[in-house]
């Protein structure tokens, strides 16, 4: 039977990369929580989970299959791109990736650059991160 489904942040464990992504160029230093992914629940076509980016560092330069979404909680920061143009973005900011397109985001501000992103799967897993430099 198909349930509404309530995650919140604050009761939520924070996961880090293994050593071999971090190998294949993931940034050690980032954390996420899955708060909709079908690894912990029952869901079907919809991801969503929230990153936090410390201050000074990055989500390197990546792309993937999958369109994405950003939505900025807290924080700024910078959208790297493919050409090396960066743009700013804050809290507030919604931003859509389009499928393969390389993307990156550098925290600039002073605390903590959390946001959510959803993709269009079942779950993060399913999703092949592309490092660039790598």
């Amino acid at each position: 039977m198909d349930k509404i489904l309530i995650n919140n942040v604050g009761s939520i464990a924070w996961h880090a990369h293994s050593e071999e992504r971090v190998h294949d160029g993931a940034n050690p230093n980032l954390s996420w929580q899955f708060l909709v992914d079908a690894s912990k629940h029952q869901n079907e076509g919809l991801s969503m989970g929230c990153l936090r980016l410390p201050v000074g560092e990055c989500l390197p330069l990546h792309h993937h299959d999958e369109q994405e979404i950003y939505y900025i909680l807290k924080g700024k920061g910078e959208i790297l791109m493919s050409d090396s143009e960066l743009r700013p973005i804050a809290e507030g900011d919604g931003i859509y990736i389009p499928k393969s397109i390389p993307h990156g985001l550098k925290n600039t501000g002073d605390i903590d650059l959390m946001f959510l992103w959803v993709f269009p799967t079942d779950s993060w897993h399913q999703v092949k991160y592309n490092y660039l430099g790598k």
